[in-house]
């Protein structure tokens, strides 16, 4: 039925309330604030929603993956229906990094810390962070612009092709590999890898 948002942003407090998706009025200046960060509450409408019945689980692992993947980032959830309220806060300065140890937490990690490295080209940031195990599985998350891109895409794949690319030619210039031709495969490179 109602969208409230509330932005705290250099020094300013400014609030709209939205009625069915339109504005009430225009964005309004509430006074003065040290904080920054955005608030939102609202009441879905029925007429919108089919099914207004919202998970508390669902939308903790939601936003604690949007917590991992905004460095720094706090959000904080807070369910107040029935006897007793329920929260969660998911902060996480260490961002990806942080993640895949949280992936990695009940697994035996081969190497330590996590490797995780950031990069920017062509107004394109990437932010990786791996690690392996002694399992066998590969749990590999692919995110673009916040959306888990769960059956993969070109980011993906060349993510996988530079790290089998890399791995080989340091197996290479270690001297690792008995013969020049040898290469480890995509698979090879994946087994016990969890990766964002």
């Amino acid at each position: 039925l109602w969208c409230e948002v509330t932005v705290h942003r250099d020094g300013a407090i400014h609030q709209q309330r939205y009625q069915q998706g339109t504005p009430e009025g225009p964005v309004q200046e509430a006074g003065t604030t040290d904080r920054h960060g955005t608030i939102t509450r609202f009441q879905p409408d029925p007429e919108m929603f089919a099914k207004i019945e919202f998970s508390f689980d669902i939308l903790s692992s939601r936003l604690r993956e949007l917590a991992f993947l905004n460095r720094g980032i706090s959000i904080e959830l807070i369910d107040s229906r029935g006897q007793e309220q329920r929260s969660s806060v998911f902060k996480f300065d260490g961002g990806v990094r942080s993640f895949v140890e949280y992936l990695h937490q009940n697994k035996k990690t081969l190497h330590d810390p996590v490797v995780a490295f950031q990069g920017e080209r062509d107004n394109v940031l990437v932010d990786i962070g791996l690690a392996y195990n002694d399992g066998y599985a590969e749990q590999v998350f692919s995110f673009a612009n916040n959306v888990n891109t769960r059956e993969g895409g070109s980011h993906l794949s060349g993510f996988r092709g530079a790290l089998t690319r890399t791995l080989n030619d340091a197996m290479r210039r270690m001297k690792l590999a008995k013969k020049d031709d040898e290469a480890l495969t995509g698979e090879d490179v994946r087994e016990g890898l969890t990766a964002v």
